[in-house]
């Protein structure tokens, strides 16, 4: 696979993308660095761009979203700077 984001149609490609990425993190959440058991794998995408910023372990995308969407309703509208990544 190359650098570039790849669009993402089919359930095989997910699939494709998500153990490329996997493998690139040898096995671990992009978050926490613990190894993430199989099939608790998934693959976390920015919401707006769809850009792939990496494989997580299911809980850890479960608090992300959390946090990205508290920010989203109630920090954002006096934080004028982004969430970082």
């Amino acid at each position: 696979m190359t650098e570039s984001i790849k669009s993402l149609y089919s359930t095989s490609d997910v699939k494709q993308v998500r153990q490329d990425q996997l493998d690139k993190q040898n096995g671990c959440d992009a978050i926490t660095g613990l190894p993430i058991p199989i099939g608790h794998d998934v693959l976390d995408h920015d919401h707006d761009s769809q850009k792939v910023r990496g494989v997580l372990h299911r809980q850890s995308n479960v608090a992300l979203g959390r946090i990205e969407n508290m920010f989203k309703r109630d920090l954002k509208f006096w934080y004028p700077e982004s969430l970082p990544d």
